[in-house]
């Protein structure tokens, strides 16, 4: 599929030189999450609501949703959350907490995944959001974004660039 063999490109090449990469299952997991948000509304307004209100085989759904859409809005749209009332803090600890809970919830492999997605959920957010930059093609809003935030990810995009050295 081509959509799915061009995020595992992005993602290779966003994780290239990081200290903590993500493991080959969690590599994988990514591209699929990227992969679905191609083709499906992001839906992210009251998640927390949704989540207090599933039981049963449905909160298994919507943990891996609610987990799925804070990770992709962190590395995509970390400063849209900022202008909004809840920040980006709080989608961190409603992912995170979601993948604890699927994590728990599964044995063996897929258990391994979530576990790892809720604990390395940071480093998470910076490959996602490597890959973002690696795809900007505005320079410009990516260095004010390097000098506001000293982001890893603009890093990364403007030096492949050649608009920062070192």
């Amino acid at each position: 599929m081509i959509v799915e063999e061009f995020f595992r490109e992005r993602l290779n090449e966003a994780t290239d030189g990081m200290s903590r990469a993500p493991s080959p299952e969690a590599t994988e997991y990514l591209v699929g999450v990227l992969s679905g948000f191609v083709w499906n509304t992001l839906d992210w307004e009251m998640m927390g609501y949704r989540l207090l209100g599933s039981m049963g085989p449905d909160r298994i759904v919507v943990l891996k949703e609610i987990g799925d859409t804070s990770l992709f809005l962190l590395g995509f749209f970390e400063e849209f959350c900022r202008k909004r009332i809840v920040g980006p803090g709080y989608y961190a600890q409603l992912g995170r907490s979601a993948y604890v809970e699927l994590g728990s919830r599964f044995s063996r492999v897929g258990g391994q995944v979530f576990g790892e997605l809720a604990r390395e959920f940071p480093v998470f957010r910076e490959t996602l959001g490597r890959v973002r930059a690696g795809m900007s093609v505005d320079r410009m809003a990516e260095y004010k974004e390097w000098i506001r935030n000293r982001s890893g990810a603009s890093e990364l995009a403007l030096k492949r660039v050649g608009l920062l050295v070192g």
